[in-house]
């Protein structure tokens, strides 16, 4: 009996530790392969909500109501960066996709965009959401 209690609190508390497959599955707008999707506009606002709302508001971290988790990433700065992204990302996809598999498609397109000055000033937020998306 001691063995379930222990792994039933085992994976509580890992399932608190890790996002849910909702957030999981929004981190897929920054990997090219998302974007030769037919429906990958259209998507995009659903999966940036979900991501809004995980990762823009500051958390109450345990049962506390004194310590809190400041928020990662700024709404202000997604709604404005958006459309860009999308221009850039569908604009890139093809070149990305097309060349060799030396690399993984996410770190081609990470450093095709970085390459250039406008990119990395313009989507502050998205190459943020990059690095959260890695780890």
């Amino acid at each position: 009996m001691w063995v379930v209690r222990s792994i039933d609190y085992l994976v509580a508390k890992l399932q608190r530790k890790f996002p849910t497959h909702g957030v999981m599955d929004s981190f897929g707008v920054v990997y090219p392969q998302y974007w030769l999707q037919f429906d990958a506009k259209e998507s995009f606002h659903n999966h940036l909500d979900v991501i809004k709302a995980t990762f823009c508001h500051p958390k109450k971290l345990g049962n506390s109501d004194i310590e809190w988790v400041l928020k990662v990433l700024s709404t202000t700065s997604f709604g404005i960066q958006q459309s860009m992204v999308k221009m850039a990302m569908k604009s890139n996809v093809g070149v990305v996709m097309a060349k060799s598999h030396d690399m993984n498609p996410l770190m081609r397109l990470q450093c095709t965009l970085s390459t250039s000055i406008m990119f990395t000033c313009s989507f502050v937020k998205y190459f943020k959401l990059v690095k959260i998306a890695m780890v």
